[in-house]
């Protein structure tokens, strides 16, 4: 159950923190997607949401109120008394993530974490961003964009999956990956693997902070992957990238599969922007949000769920933040 976005000493609602890093045309939609996440597993729990902005090359900070309304700028941030933190992730426009425009404020946002929340969740890019900031753990590209709902497999017992089946779907939609060997090897627990193997969300524990990093996107509404695809078609046939994008796996039924093959083909012979309203025909009634209920809710809202019961088990044990060991070491790096 969600409360108004106030907080008071004597209150003792969880007020939950998301770092919204999603450019200007996707932040409220990636808003409402964590809203509507949050309520649903908050069975118990009242809560309280503040939206945070990084900054990035696409934000000036004369325009953030107007490209970003419902977000704190990320210096508010730093006062603020925060319970748990959520950082989405966003599209990667460099090849590595140091050359990021916002890595500066990723990296202080990262460190503060640290000390400063008990838990905080690091979605996709922004998990990637952790792991090599902390650990020095650099993400390897894949060969094409993972993308589509695939078959996760739960990894020994955390509390973070308690009572989850042990298989459950989730989305993906990233252009790289870790290795799970190099996570182990400095400390990570593997909570649940793709069916190739690759990791699909791992934890750790620093300092007092549980940090969850999720490669996929439990978030995701049941259109996300569909604005997805139709936005890297639509950049294909504008010429904006040189490959044609593929369908994504385990998303849309044979008959939209056998159509969307069917429309490439088209498109490759003749390009035109005039095919995303056949694509728009074929697709409008498979995935509609709100009526469409997406296949990984239930697996979601149960982690999210388990989440907010350690942030309520922590909150009763939380002491003011120090300087930590691990603030400390990279101080000094």
């Amino acid at each position: 159950m969600l409360a108004p976005s106030y907080h008071s000493a004597e209150d003792e609602s969880l007020v939950i923190g998301v770092v919204n890093n999603m450019p200007p045309n996707a932040m409220q939609a990636t808003r409402a997607e964590f809203t509507a996440l949050l309520d649903a597993a908050s069975a118990g729990h009242t809560l309280q949401i503040r939206f945070f902005a990084l900054p990035s090359f696409r934000r000036r900070a004369s325009d953030r109120i107007s490209l970003c309304p419902h977000h704190e700028d990320l210096e508010a941030l730093w006062e603020a008394d925060l319970d748990g933190l959520i950082v989405s992730g966003t599209e990667p426009v460099a090849a590595e993530l140091t050359d990021e425009p916002y890595w500066p404020a990723m990296a202080k946002l990262i460190d503060w974490a640290c000390d400063h929340t008990t838990s905080t969740i690091w979605s996709c890019l922004a998990a990637q961003a952790a792991v090599l900031r902390l650990d020095g753990i650099a993400r390897r590209k894949l060969p094409a964009k993972l993308s589509g709902v695939f078959e996760c497999t739960r990894r020994g017992t955390h509390r973070l999956t308690a009572g989850s089946p042990a298989n459950w779907q989730m989305p993906h939609s990233r252009c790289h990956d870790l290795d799970a060997a190099s996570l182990q090897a400095h400390g990570y627990e593997i909570l649940s693997c793709l069916p190739d193997g690759g990791v699909d969300m791992f934890a750790k524990e620093f300092g007092d902070s549980l940090f969850l990093c999720l490669q996929g996107h439990p978030e995701y509404s049941a259109d996300c992957l569909l604005r997805e695809y139709r936005r890297d078609i639509r950049r294909y046939l504008l010429g904006q990238r040189d490959i044609y994008p593929a369908i994504p796996e385990g998303y849309f039924d044979e008959a939209v599969v056998r159509r969307l093959l069917e429309l490439r083909e088209q498109v490759l012979q003749k390009s035109s922007l005039d095919f995303l309203g056949s694509f728009d025909a074929a697709t409008q009634a498979c995935v509609m949000p709100g009526i469409v209920v997406p296949s990984w809710q239930k697996p979601a809202v149960r982690l999210y769920a388990n989440w907010l019961s350690v942030l309520a088990e922590r909150k009763t044990d939380r002491v003011v933040p120090g300087r930590s060991a691990v603030a400390e070491r990279l101080a000094a790096s």
